[in-house]
């Protein structure tokens, strides 16, 4: 016998050799049958059996992959090993899994035996992993292939039996290095039009058992906190994030596919975006050109044409960049401090003219030693005191946002507040705005979960008064706040921190 020859495949060999199979093999058969039957059916009319078969060979590879991993977790587990090892990656078995770990490096545990596989530093992995997906179709070395949206497949794929640590604050917020996986991994569901269809014209219409679902999803891959509280708070956040990026996933639609005039609409409905549902992209498309839509969108245009209070935070929320900073520096952040960083471009210039005065005279009271906070209290991520420098530039913004009653410092007349407790919420007098909260720990503890202002009457301070009048009625009543709500957490509190000691945390749970 002649020498063992070993021979290492290319990317591109085993990506050909990977679409050789799919339509070679007869166990995906029935995957190439069901795909041929969606692409008849996105067509208005009849087209010939070749252009079908040309979009067929160009799209099955990623649709198939797409169409597995939105399975259900026991209908997937019905699929033979082979169908399942074929919609991963065409790569051998070793190389899936130690590569899909090696760039995320997620802290994975056993389910059973709660085993800590590794210590983790969340990275951005996805421009490699979409790449590499992106060019499962015709493989052209010469075309430049784009980053494509983010999949998080390492955690999509993770195994049954194991689950992803997720490190929590007192807010029962993801925080540290996971929550910007955890944050993109919410937007893969959000993305999936069997789970989150995009013929609902608003988050709150979407079916209770369709968000239930994606709680379940959320909940089979990750570690949540066996507290009722706790799990409630992470549950409501979670939901919210997810129902954010199913409309920012909507809003790209839009940006990318319509055409404005509605001679144009047929033209639209015949160009739906890949995997989207044929009859969900209609409904779509008939809401962006009513006459309401279109008074909106122009409205929203020039409200965000107004926006001087720009930040950088990207992805990642307030919460995340002040715990990263509280780690790196080995004590609590001033407020000051991070509003420089959020309010800073990579080149190191601020985000517009409107923040850099406020910047530097932030960084000249800073340089004095007698601005600055002396605390020995390590606990916690952000330093603040009522006249800390954050709050002595910021005194206008402060004084308007914490006025509920009588007229503001402008002498404009505040709008009265009142308490409806039949629908659990605070809501001005047309009832048009509006905060809403649920009970928690046997009517201990306010979840704050939802702030609404409707687009004709934004700009004018509402959301403020709104949280006020919450904040208000939890003190005198000796109540606990979880601030669920984004805006209430993100925005309210950091410039509003003498709200802080209301907070629940489970140190309190004793007290409540």
């Amino acid at each position: 016998m002649g020498a063992v020859v070993s021979i290492t495949l290319d990317s591109n060999s085993w990506i050909q050799a990977h679409r050789y199979v799919l339509f070679n093999c007869e166990e995906i058969t029935p995957f190439r049958d069901v795909h041929i039957a969606e692409i008849k059916a996105g067509f208005p009319f009849h087209v010939t059996d070749d252009v079908i078969q040309k979009q067929h060979i160009e799209e099955f590879c990623p649709w198939f992959r797409e169409y597995v991993m939105s399975m259900d977790a026991s209908k997937r587990k019905e699929l033979s090993d082979k169908v399942r090892w074929f919609a991963r990656y065409p790569d051998n078995e070793t190389l899936t899994l130690e590569m899909g770990r090696r760039k995320t490096n997620l802290r994975t545990r056993s389910k059973s035996l709660t085993l800590e596989r590794a210590s983790s530093q969340d990275v951005d992995e996805v421009g490699d992993q979409e790449t590499h997906e992106a060019s499962t179709q015709d493989v052209q070395p010469a075309v430049r292939v784009t980053r494509g949206p983010s999949k998080y497949l390492d955690v999509w794929d993770l195994p049954d039996d194991e689950e992803i640590e997720l490190s929590l604050n007192s807010l029962h917020q993801p925080v540290d290095d996971g929550a910007r996986t955890f944050t993109g991994f919410l937007g893969t569901i959000a993305r999936k039009p069997h789970m989150c269809p995009i013929r609902y014209l608003n988050w709150k219409d979407m079916p209770e058992e369709l968000k239930e679902e994606c709680w379940r999803v959320v909940e089979h891959k990750y570690s949540v906190p066996v507290n009722p509280i706790a799990y409630a708070a992470l549950k409501t956040f979670t939901l919210q994030k997810i129902g954010k990026a199913w409309r920012d996933h909507k809003s790209r639609m839009k940006k990318r596919h319509y055409i404005p005039h509605s001679r144009n609409k047929t033209r639209v409905k015949n160009n739906p975006p890949k995997g989207c549902i044929p009859q969900d992209w209609d409904i779509l498309v008939d809401h962006w050109y009513t006459d309401d839509a279109v008074i909106e969108s122009k409205k929203n245009k020039d409200r965000r044409s107004k926006q001087d209070e720009l930040h950088t935070t990207s992805s990642c929320s307030y919460d995340v960049h002040a715990t990263k900073k509280a780690k790196t520096d080995g004590q609590p952040v001033e407020r000051a401090v991070l509003y420089q960083i959020l309010h800073t471009r990579k080149d190191g210039t601020a985000v517009n003219p409107v923040v850099k005065p406020k910047m530097d005279k932030m960084k000249e009271l800073l340089e004095m030693s007698s601005n600055q906070l002396q605390s020995s209290d390590t606990s916690g991520s952000i330093a603040w005191s009522p006249d800390d420098v954050f709050a002595k530039v910021m005194e206008t913004e402060m004084m308007a946002s914490t006025t509920i009653s009588g007229t503001g410092s402008g002498g404009a007349e505040v709008p009265k507040i009142l308490w409806n407790e039949t629908q659990h919420r605070f809501e001005t007098e047309d009832k048009k705005a509006y905060i809403e909260y649920v009970m928690r720990d046997n009517g201990k503890v306010m979840d704050i979960v939802h702030t609404f202002v409707p687009s004709s009457k934004r700009g004018l301070g509402l959301a403020s008064h709104l949280c006020v009048a919450a904040f208000n009625h939890a003190k005198s009543h000796s109540l606990s706040v979880i601030p669920t709500c984004s805006y209430v957490s993100d925005t309210f509190l950091p410039k509003n921190p003498t709200w802080n000691s209301l907070l629940y945390s489970e140190d309190l749970k004793s007290n409540i």
